[in-house]
């Protein structure tokens, strides 16, 4: 058996054995709300900044080698 698939058992088993399994759903459903509050949000106020990221990083690293 692979390290990787030993893992995954131990994890299923733990996880079903562990007290208040039965309201797992519940738990999980409050953990993606939380992260969901946070997850892919960026406040820069650049509406455009994903699209010209690596055009930036360029022109920065640029700037810093012509120093």
């Amino acid at each position: 058996m692979s390290v990787s698939r030993l893992l995954d058992r131990i994890t299923r088993e733990w996880l079903k054995a562990r007290p208040g399994a039965a309201d797992d759903e519940a738990e999980q459903e409050r953990i993606r709300a939380a992260a969901m509050r946070v997850i892919g949000t960026l406040r820069s106020g650049d509406p455009d900044r994903a699209a010209q990221a690596s055009q930036r990083v360029r022109e920065r690293l640029a700037r810093k080698r012509a120093r």
